[in-house]
C-alpha cells in the first residue's frame, strides 16, 4: 500500500516590504542607506536605490513567533530617522507527529483493512459451520460482527464530520497585547464562517465575541460582498475600529491577506485559507523621527 500523504503548501522564504520615507522639513535629499531591524538586529540593508523596498528572508524563522519590525533612514546629510515600530506575527506551521500523522496519512486503510479482516473472520465462521467445534464458532462470530459494526459506524462518522464541518472564509488572526508572549494571547482568533458577521463584547449581540474594555457591545460589522470580497465597518464605537494604523468609517474599508485590524485596542492581523504568500506590508515611518 502507498500511503496518502496531505499535502502541505509551500512558505514564503522571504518577505518584500514597501517603505515610505517623508521629510518633516519638506526638503528631500539623497539617502544615503535604509535598514530593517527585527527585534532590534539589523537583519537588511540598502545602500543604493531603489530605496522604498526591502526584503526580509524569513528562512532562521522555525517556530511561530511574534517578532517586532522597524525600519531605519540615514540621508545624504547623515541624518537619521527611526520608524514606528510594527508588530508582526510569523507563522510556521508544523508537520502532524505520532498518531496524528498517521490516522492523517492512513486514515482510510485503517477502516478498510479493519472491514477486511472482518470479513475474512466471517467467512471463516461460516465455512467451519460444518464441523464439530459449534460452540467455539458461536462464541466467535457475535464478536467480529461487532468489530464489522464498528468499523463500519467509524468511517461513517469520519465522512459526516467532513461534511459538517463549516468552510472558513477568513481568520483575523489576535496580535499580543503590551506584556503578552506571543503563544499566550487571551484574545481568539475570530473565525468568519458566514458572509456577515459583527464584532463586539456582548455575546447577546455579537457574532464574534471580544471581550475586552476597549470593545463596545456591537463594534463593527465585517461583509462579504457578491464578488468575494472582504469589508469591515465602524459601527459608532467610542474607540473606533483600525485598518493598518487608519480609522475606519461607518461605510466600511476593503480588507486583503495580512491587513492589521484594530477593533478598539485589540488587534488581529488578517489571513484568507488558502492563500500563499501575503501582500506586501507598508511599513509607516513616525513623521516627528523620519530624515
Amino acid at each position: 500500500l502507498t500511503p496518502r500523504a496531505t499535502p502541505i503548501p509551500p512558505q514564503p522564504t522571504r518577505q518584500t516590504l514597501s517603505v515610505a520615507i517623508t521629510f518633516p522639513d519638506g526638503h528631500p535629499r539623497p539617502l544615503h542607506e535604509v535598514r530593517l531591524l527585527v527585534d532590534g538586529v539589523t537583519v537588511a540593508r540598502r545602500d543604493m536605490p531603489p530605496f522604498d523596498t526591502l526584503v526580509w528572508d524569513l528562512t532562521p524563522y522555525t517556530a511561530t513567533a511574534t517578532h517586532t519590525l522597524t525600519v531605519v533612514a540615514e540621508d545624504s546629510l547623515g541624518l537619521t530617522g527611526r520608524g514606528a515600530d510594527l508588530r508582526v506575527q510569523v507563522a510556521v506551521p508544523q508537520p502532524p507527529k505520532g498518531l496524528t500523522a498517521a490516522t492523517t496519512h492512513y486514515g482510510d486503510y485503517f477502516t478498510w483493512g479493519a472491514l477486511a479482516l472482518a470479513a475474512l473472520v466471517l467467512l471463516w465462521v461460516l465455512l467451519g459451520g460444518r464441523s464439530a467445534r459449534a460452540p467455539l464458532r458461536e462464541a466467535v462470530t457475535p464478536h467480529w460482527r461487532g468489530l464489522a459494526r464498528w468499523a463500519q459506524n467509524l468511517a461513517a462518522q469520519r465522512h459526516a464530520a467532513a461534511a459538517a464541518k463549516p468552510t472558513a472564509l477568513a481568520y483575523l488572526i489576535p496580535l499580543p497585547q503590551e506584556g503578552e508572549e506571543a503563544d499566550q494571547s487571551t484574545v481568539p482568533i475570530l473565525t468568519l464562517t458566514t458572509s456577515e458577521a459583527l464584532i463586539g463584547s456582548d455575546p447577546a449581540q455579537a457574532t464574534l465575541l471580544v471581550r475586552h474594555p476597549s470593545v463596545a457591545p456591537v463594534h463593527a460589522r465585517l461583509w462579504q460582498d457578491q464578488e468575494g470580497r472582504l469589508f469591515i465597518a465602524d459601527r459608532h464605537s467610542a474607540a473606533g475600529t483600525w485598518v493598518n494604523y487608519a480609522p475606519v468609517s461607518p461605510y466600511g474599508t476593503p480588507l486583503e491577506e495580512g491587513d492589521i485590524v484594530h477593533v478598539g485596542m485589540v488587534g488581529f492581523r488578517l489571513h484568507f485559507p488558502g492563500v500563499g504568500e501575503p501582500r506586501p506590508v507598508i511599513v509607516p515611518l513616525d513623521s516627528q523621527d523620519t530624515v
